[in-house]
């Protein structure tokens, strides 16, 4: 196992700090050009950060302000403010180095363009590195050039400010980072060691692009390409490695979601990780239910039950091997003193028989267990994907469902080895719980109690009568909002989920009422405190458009 210690790295920290607060800082109206020259930034018993040159062309801010931004002794909260108010067409330095008798790191050409009240047109650095002390020996490092297309940053300012970090912020239109490369020791390697103790990192490029509407995400893109990790020969992990047949990774992923505001749906059209001589591992996924409220509301709590009323539409995921099945199958076949065929038959007879007992017997099992044995003698790839039987399933019905047969009651699940063609099931299908016109009543869906009955009950209505006898209607919103309708009279409530029981209350009430539910195919029934209960009939969506 390599464990890397951080090094004290004072000096980045102190030019991340300063990268930060010129990258966030924000345009408006051209005022003036501002000039600092020499300026020199020290903590006691810290290195020192030396800048000759800051330029703020067509600023808003005084030169006096421009100074506190760089003084060592400002309050955060006073330098906040100036960069959530920052205006200029240009903010430039040239480069700034940050050292002592211990090390020196140096970053060059600090550039942000087109600076406006926490939006950023471009921020770039041509790069960075240095050579500072670790807990282990010297930490070396190197960057190429790195550029930030249409930063967003106010509601990062803003979280700054009011001290709730939980709705910080911000987006990018496109991200690149071309090249960087460190060295660290790991600390439980003598560096005296064969073939030394130094961990090394380096990847080729590190790029993404996307779109938003204000902090809600749309399109997203991103790409590591070529990142490579050299590990001590003589650590445990490095002779684990070499056991394995690597003597480096080489890896890379790619990545691409896009999110619709109106139908409140994510599709994860690609997450995939790649490794040179090992294969690639590729997910893909469907959501539903998913409100802006999620990317864009300031109570965190407020967020948890937005999610918490999303669902799963589909999943999948695909392992193509490029070369770890057999280097695999060798070291383990070794650890065994078995040889490599004669494991892979043994591992594929005992999947046939076990896999179905682990499912619990469920009439897929069979079918599971042939493919995975299938793929364990032929091991070249295998998809395994998931949709849900009733179109999308929640996530508290999700959380419910631990044993492996109310599982597959639930969800279809399908296992292809060999590359063998399955239906992705990742279309970003409307959540169960979206609103709906009038609709036939869901199918039977088993026995529902708590949480997970509650969950199947948002977007959705029920009917009956009243205690009075009259007729009575509720339709349930995700936002925590019931509306009801008896005989001719419409009531708008509130409603929460407090554990597995669902409270309610109504303007006219003085305290919420809360029930035990259980929801048995199409009928839902709610027991009150006293034990009394009262069923209804389920029905789809909002028949009577309340």
């Amino acid at each position: 196992m390599i464990s890397v210690h951080s090094p004290r790295l004072t000096p980045m920290s102190t030019a991340l700090a300063l990268m930060w607060s010129v990258g966030c800082m924000t345009p408006a109206f051209a005022l003036e050009t501002i000039v600092l020259e020499n300026v020199v930034m020290q903590n006691a018993g810290k290195p020192a950060a030396t800048v000759k040159r800051i330029e703020f062309a067509d600023t808003n801010l005084t030169k006096e302000e421009v100074q506190k931004l760089f003084a060592v002794d400002g309050s955060k909260e006073e330098k906040t403010a100036l960069m959530a108010k920052l205006v200029a067409s240009k903010i430039s330095i040239p480069d700034v180095v940050i050292a002592d008798d211990k090390g020196k790191f140096t970053i060059n050409g600090i550039q942000a363009v087109n600076v406006n009240a926490g939006k950023v047109g471009q921020f770039g650095l041509a790069g960075f590195e240095g050579d500072v002390p670790g807990d282990n020996g010297r930490v070396s490092m190197k960057s190429g050039p790195l550029t930030v297309d249409g930063a967003g940053f106010a509601g990062l300012l803003n979280a700054v400010q009011t001290g709730d970090m939980s709705n910080a912020s911000s987006h990018f239109g496109k991200f690149s980072w071309q090249g960087f490369e460190m060295a660290a020791p790991d600390k439980d390697t003598p560096a005296d060691a064969p073939g030394g103790n130094l961990v090394k990192l380096k990847f080729g490029s590190i790029t993404g692009e996307g779109t938003a509407d204000g902090d809600v995400p749309l399109k997203t893109t991103a790409a590591l390409k070529d990142m490579t990790i050299e590990l001590p020969p003589s650590s445990d992990a490095g002779r684990g490695l070499t056991a394995a047949g690597y003597s480096t990774l080489t890896l890379g992923f790619t990545f691409s979601s896009t999110y619709n505001p109106t139908a409140q749906t994510v599709a994860i059209e690609d997450l995939t990780f790649t490794g040179k001589d090992v294969g690639s591992i590729g997910l893909k996924l469907g959501l539903g239910g998913i409100a802006k409220s999620i990317f864009t509301s300031g109570n965190k709590d407020e967020r948890l039950m937005a999610l918490l009323g999303g669902s799963i539409s589909g999943l999948e995921v695909k392992f193509a091997d490029g070369g770890a099945a057999a280097k695999v199958l060798a070291f383990a076949a070794a650890q065994q003193g078995k040889t490599p065929d004669a494991l892979k038959a043994e591992t594929s007879a005992m999947a046939a028989q076990l896999i179905p007992m682990m499912l619990g017997g469920h009439p897929s099992a069979p079918k599971i267990a042939e493919q995975v044995s299938a793929f364990i003698n032929n091991p070249k790839g295998l998809t395994v994907s998931a949709k849900p039987k009733s179109g999308s399933l929640p996530f508290m019905q999700a959380m419910s469902l631990m044993e492996p047969k109310a599982f597959l009651d639930a969800v279809d699940v399908t296992v292809a080895a060999d590359g063998a063609a399955v239906t992705p099931a990742v279309s970003a299908a409307p959540a169960v719980r979206a609103p709906a016109a009038a609709a036939p009543a869901p199918a039977a869906v088993g026995r529902l109690t708590g949480a997970a009955a509650w969950n199947s009950l948002i977007g959705n209505s029920i009917s009956g009568k009243s205690e009075e006898g009259d007729p009575l209607t509720e339709f349930y919103l995700a936002n925590g909002t019931v509306k009801q309708l008896i005989d001719d009279e419409i009531s708008t409530g509130k409603w929460a989920l407090r554990g597995q029981e669902i409270c309610f209350e109504y303007p006219e009430d003085d305290d919420e009422t809360c029930y035990k539910l259980v929801i048995d195919g199409n009928v839902a029934t709610f027991t009150d405190e006293d034990g009394a209960g009262r069923r209804y009939t389920v029905e789809k969506g909002n028949p009577k458009k309340l």
